[in-house]
């Protein structure tokens, strides 16, 4: 399979994705905490989750998070937003100028201790976002620690992505940033509990900061959870439990376009085990705060496979929230938007939470052990039986716009069992009369595999 990593890794815009190939699958990962994947991570931006934008309706809504089958939050940054060359109206949250606050239309320090303490008291997690690339144009260490930016021969401050109009970045060649910024990032963690971090552009930092970091936040708390926004392998051996999975993303809408066939998402699932080191856990993911919306890139009624594939496979999925509802709009970075909260999409909700309580029932779907059968159908169809240790799921996605009955070349001891779909709620089949189903446009079939008959 050593062509489909070229093939797939070369049409992959994002920053971080390694070109050449390094096979790190003999290799141990940083040990996860257990409770990562116990369901999906939920990103919030703070400004637009509620209609206050504020920490306190975030915790209004914890119960509908709880039930919805929610185990990790993850805050966008929660700081000040620089003023000097800002976006919009509202500005970036990732452009911040003073890494020790709090920006005061979010709440109070008291409000957000409030909103990790009531995280907690549910048996939730929550992951705050560091931002430790750049800092905005009048970032407050601009004036009192001007040395840990970069610089041009003229003393003018510099950015490495030039579109990034509103930041300038960080000096890592210079000791005191790594200092400040670890002193930052721990002082998070210890004063507010958070049980995790999300990292910013990862990789446009040393990776041996982020080693270091890691160490000494494990002494502080021995079950954080460390996500890495970049696509690199290595970045798993002694930094982070997760990475961001971009390459997928970029595959399953190369599908929804018929730009390649549907089987190359498991050659590519299967490729990727081998690149990266054991337990290493990708972030997979529809959508989130850098993409359009999951309804309007993959379309309101075409959505269901691609979904339930990245819940279905290892690794950790992502709801951008309002994803759960169906909702269209993009949000923007720079201004005051709001989910539309009254515009709930029943039927997708109840996808989504019927998928996410799938996944937290039973272990075959956070599985890594999978088999793909063969159908009629490749380019079309996926049909994979994932292995659990009480039940074994079989997964059927139809990622065409027809009526498909795929013929499954199954083996032979599934003819005598019987299989109900929980995802769907339909009707009891037998194992031998799996290729008698008819798998609608754009639907996903989850069915569990019961007993002898």
């Amino acid at each position: 399979m050593t062509d489909i990593f070229h093939r797939i890794i070369k049409s992959n815009p994002n920053d971080g994705v390694k070109r050449q190939r390094v096979d790190l699958g003999e290799h141990a990962s940083v040990k996860c905490p257990s409770w990562v994947t116990e369901g999906p991570i939920y990103e919030i931006y703070v400004r637009a989750f509620s209609e206050e934008g504020t920490f306190a309706g975030i915790q209004k809504k914890i119960p509908y998070l709880k039930e919805m089958g929610i185990k990790t939050i993850w805050l966008m940054p929660i700081h000040p937003v620089g003023e000097k060359g800002r976006k919009g109206k509202f500005g970036s949250p990732y452009a911040i100028r003073d890494f020790y606050a709090i920006d005061s239309r979010y709440g109070t320090e008291d409000d957000l201790k409030k909103l990790v303490t009531a995280v907690h008291n549910v048996d939730m997690k929550i992951v705050i976002d560091i931002v430790a690339n750049h800092g905005s144009n009048d970032h407050v260490w601009t004036e009192k620690y001007p040395l840990l930016f970069k610089k041009d021969f003229n003393g003018n401050f510099l950015r490495n992505k030039q579109d990034w109009t509103d930041v300038i970045d960080f000096n890592y060649a210079n000791p005191q940033t790594r200092k400040n910024m670890t002193d930052m990032i721990i002082y998070w963690i210890k004063e507010f509990d958070f049980d995790g971090i999300r990292c910013d552009v990862a990789g446009r930092i040393p990776l041996d900061f982020w080693e270091g970091i890691t160490v000494k936040l494990s002494e502080i708390k021995n079950d954080l959870f460390m996500l890495a926004e970049w696509e690199d392998n290595r970045f798993h051996l002694k930094a982070f439990h997760s990475t961001y999975d971009w390459t997928t993303y970029h595959l399953l809408k190369e599908i929804l376009l018929n730009e390649n066939p549907a089987n190359f998402l498991a050659e590519w699932i299967n490729e990727k085990e081998k690149i990266y080191p054991r337990n290493a856990l990708p972030l997979r993911f529809t959508e989130n705060h850098d993409f359009p919306r999951t309804t309007n890139i993959f379309g309101k009624n075409r959505f269901y496979p691609f979904v339930t594939f990245i819940f279905s496979i290892y690794g950790l999925p992502l709801i951008y929230a309002g994803q759960e509802i169906g909702t269209e709009k993009t949000l923007s970075l720079f201004e005051n938007d709001k989910i539309n909260w009254q515009q709930k999409d029943e039927t997708i909700f109840l996808f989504y939470k019927n998928l996410i309580n799938i996944r937290k029932k039973y272990d075959a779907m956070r599985s890594k052990y999978w088999q793909l059968f063969k159908t009629d159908f490749p380019d079309k169809v996926l049909v994979y039986r994932k292995q659990g240790f009480e039940k074994d799921l079989l997964i059927m996605l139809n990622f065409s716009d027809e009526k498909l009955h795929p013929n499954i070349n199954t083996d032979s001891t599934m003819d005598s069992k019987i299989f109900v779909d929980v995802l769907n709620n339909s009707e009891k089949v037998r194992g031998k009369n799996l290729s008698k189903i008819v798998l609608e446009p754009f639907k996903a079939r989850v069915l569990k595999e019961g007993f002898d008959c």
